[in-house]
C-alpha cells in the first residue's frame, strides 16, 4: 500500500514538473518525468503531447480529446469505443468495477499505440521516442519481477501499481467524468 502510495505521488509530483511548474530546465523535467511516470509506463514524450498539449488544449470536446471517451457518433459507430465504454464505472457491467485499479496504465497505452498514429493533434510528437521509452520501463518492470519472483511481484509491483492507479485515477475521474461536456461554438465564437 505504501509503495503504491508512492507511485501516486511521484505520478502527481511528474505531472506538475512537466507541466513546468517547479523547474524550468526542461532536463529536469523529463528526468522526473521518468521518474514519476515511468512506473505506470508512460514516457514524459507522450505525456507532454498527450497531456499538456491535447488533453488542455480539447479538453472534455468528443473525439478531439484523447482522455474522452467520445460522442455517440463514435460509439454507434466504432466496435472499439463500445468495448471500452464497458471498461468505465457507470457502464453496469461487473468488470468496470476494476477500472480504478489499473486504467492509468492501460490508457497510456491506448493513447501510445491507438491514438497517436491515428489522431493528426499527435503528428509532431516522437513516437518513436515515446515508444523506446515505455519499452524501456516495461523492460525495467520485466527486471524487477524476475528479481522479486512470482510472489514478491505480487508484493512489490502489482499491489502497489493497483493502488497507485486508483489513487491516480480517483483523482483524474473526480476532476475530468463529473465535468459537463463544453457546448460546441459556432463559427463566431458565440454558443
Amino acid at each position: 500500500m505504501v509503495i503504491g502510495q508512492c507511485f501516486a505521488a511521484m505520478g502527481f509530483l511528474a505531472h506538475e514538473c512537466l507541466h513546468g511548474s517547479m523547474v524550468r530546465s526542461r532536463g529536469v523535467q523529463t528526468a522526473l518525468g521518468y521518474l514519476g511516470f515511468g512506473p505506470f509506463l508512460v514516457s514524459p514524450t507522450l505525456w507532454r503531447t498527450w497531456h499538456n498539449q491535447v488533453h488542455h488544449g480539447k479538453t472534455n470536446m468528443g473525439n478531439a480529446d484523447p482522455d474522452s471517451f467520445g460522442t455517440l457518433s463514435r460509439y454507434r459507430s466504432a466496435p472499439s469505443t463500445r468495448y471500452v465504454a464497458r471498461l468505465a464505472p457507470g457502464s453496469g457491467h461487473w468488470y468496470s468495477a476494476l477500472f480504478l485499479g489499473y486504467w492509468f496504465v492501460f490508457h497510456g497505452q491506448v493513447v501510445l499505440w491507438i491514438q497517436a498514429p491515428r489522431v493528426r493533434t499527435f503528428a509532431r510528437m516522437n513516437r518513436r521516442r515515446a515508444i523506446v521509452d515505455s519499452a524501456v520501463c516495461a523492460a525495467a518492470w520485466a527486471a524487477v519481477a524476475v528479481l522479486a519472483g512470482p510472489v514478491g511481484s505480487l508484493y512489490v509491483m502489482v499491489v502497489p501499481m493497483i493502488v497507485a492507479n486508483a489513487t491516480v485515477m480517483s483523482y483524474i475521474a473526480t476532476n475530468h467524468f463529473m465535468r459537463p461536456r463544453p457546448r460546441p461554438t459556432t463559427r463566431s465564437g458565440t454558443r
